[in-house]
């Protein structure tokens, strides 16, 4: 199985992203910006 950290900040586009990645069986993890990517990860 894929994982994935999505950061985008624009809501709606980041949700319809995850939902089509998910859909293919991919994990998303999502953020709003870079900076919280980065602490998804580190996590």
């Amino acid at each position: 199985m894929s994982q994935v950290i999505l950061a985008e900040d624009e809501t709606q586009l980041r949700g319809l992203i995850a939902a089509m990645l998910i859909t293919k069986g991919v994990t998303v993890s999502r953020a709003p910006d870079g900076v919280e990517a980065l602490q998804l990860v580190k996590d």
